[in-house]
C-alpha cells in the first residue's frame, strides 16, 4: 500500500492519493462460495476535500475518484459527500448548530446479501441506482454540554421500497436524541 496526503491549511483543503495492491484477495463469488483471486488486485483512490465558510454557514465537500482493475472488487467510480453546517451563538455562550449531510455516488454493481449465511457476495446483474443519502441534526450546546436530535436515513422518505444492495432494503428513517456531557476534573 502507498498513501500520500497533502494538507493545505490556508485553503482549508486536502488531497489524498491511495494505492493498494492485494495478492491472494479473498471474496465470495456469485454463488456465495469463497474464492481466492490468483492475480494481483490493484485499487487506486484520489480524494479531494475542501471547506468553504460564509460567516455562520460552512460547506465541507469531499470528492473521491476510485478504480479497481478486477471485477472481484466493484467500487463506484465517483463519490461526492457534501456537508452543510450552520452555527450560531445565541445568548450567554449558548450555541445552536445544524448540519445536513448528503452522499451521492455513481452506479456500480454492489455485492448482494445472502441472509442464510449472513454474507455479502459478488453479483454483476443488478446495477445500483443513483440514490442520494441524507442525514441531519440539530443541537444546542453550552460549554461541555449539548443536547440535540439526529435524523438518519432521510432519503427513505423520498424513495420507497428501494434497495441499495439486492435483497437488502434501505433502512427506515430514524430520529435519535443525543446528549453529550463532558466532565472535567
Amino acid at each position: 500500500s502507498l498513501k500520500i496526503k497533502s494538507i493545505m491549511h490556508q485553503n482549508n483543503a486536502s488531497a489524498l492519493l491511495y494505492f493498494n495492491r492485494s495478492v491472494n484477495y479473498f471474496y465470495f463469488n456469485d454463488l456465495a462460495h469463497p474464492v481466492q483471486l490468483l492475480d494481483p488486485l490493484n485499487y487506486i483512490k484520489l480524494q479531494i476535500n475542501k471547506e468553504f465558510k460564509l460567516q455562520s454557514l460552512s460547506f465541507n465537500s469531499l470528492v473521491c475518484l476510485q478504480y479497481s482493475n478486477h471485477d472481484a472488487l466493484s467500487v463506484p467510480l465517483f463519490l461526492l459527500n457534501q456537508e452543510m453546517v450552520y452555527k450560531k451563538s445565541l445568548i450567554k455562550d449558548i450555541n445552536i448548530s445544524t448540519k445536513l449531510s448528503a452522499i451521492l455516488f455513481s452506479t456500480y454493481y454492489p455485492d448482494a446479501f445472502f441472509p442464510l449465511t449472513d454474507v455479502f457476495y459478488q453479483q454483476r446483474t443488478i446495477e445500483n441506482k443513483v440514490v442520494p443519502f441524507f442525514t441531519g441534526n440539530i443541537n444546542i450546546s453550552k460549554n461541555k454540554f449539548s443536547v440535540g436530535v439526529i435524523f438518519d436515513h432521510l432519503s427513505s422518505f423520498f424513495f420507497n421500497n428501494n434497495f441499495y444492495v439486492p435483497m437488502y432494503t434501505l433502512p427506515q428513517p430514524v430520529m435519535r436524541f443525543s446528549l453529550n456531557w463532558g466532565f472535567v476534573d
